[in-house]
């Protein structure tokens, strides 16, 4: 269980980190809120399509077959963070455990940098390498 827990975090990290790659962050960039919300929501339902999916899916088949959706905070376009991606120098990879003892490969995507209250914030990012 504990694997499972620490890949579902990986996902929803890689899912936020998504999010914010893909342009969805439209309040920090002046985008209407309505926009903003309808694009957050479109996001998050492709999230939770993968949950649902027999082959996308990090949840084992029990898990996912009684699945019903993430719980998610409300939408509040006022928090996006505008951030930028500076892209791995490397390609470094690593084998991540997975719930049926396999593993996945993950390789160094780059670096999230963001401001928040007035600091810098890092933040490694991952993606999965194709199988």
């Amino acid at each position: 269980m504990e694997q499972l827990n620490f890949r579902m975090a990986v996902v929803l990290l890689l899912a936020g980190i998504g999010l914010f790659l893909s342009g969805q962050n439209g309040a920090a960039a002046g985008e209407p809120d309505d926009r903003y919300r309808a694009s957050v929501q479109s996001y998050r339902a492709g999230i939770d399509f993968r949950f649902r999916d027999r082959v996308l899916s990090p949840l084992s088949e029990p898990d996912r077959l009684v699945f019903k959706g993430l719980n998610y905070f409300e939408i509040e376009p006022a928090l996006a963070i505008a951030a930028r991606l500076e892209p791995a120098r490397d390609a470094s990879t690593f084998a991540m455990p997975t719930f049926d003892q396999g593993t996945l490969a993950y390789s160094h995507y780059g670096t999230i940098v963001a401001r928040l209250q007035g600091r810098e914030v890092r933040l490694k990012a991952f993606r999965r390498e194709h199988e």
